[in-house]
């Protein structure tokens, strides 16, 4: 093996020692995350309450 090589077996190494010290970070969810999720609730909400109350008109 070449010198460059060997290098960069040593990197992925160090990379691969350094993973299994360190536990894994979780991520934050972001605002528009928090948004497009409530969004998305709300919109379900609002499609129920509309089927519920259209089924209610048709019973009558």
């Amino acid at each position: 093996m070449s010198e460059k090589d060997n290098l960069f077996y040593e990197e992925i190494e160090a990379k691969l020692e350094y993973m299994k010290q360190h536990p894994i970070e979780e991520e934050k969810d972001t605002i528009s995350s928090k948004l497009n999720k409530t969004f998305s609730i709300s919109l379900g909400l609002v499609i129920i309450f509309g089927l519920l109350i259209t089924l209610l008109g048709l019973l009558r």
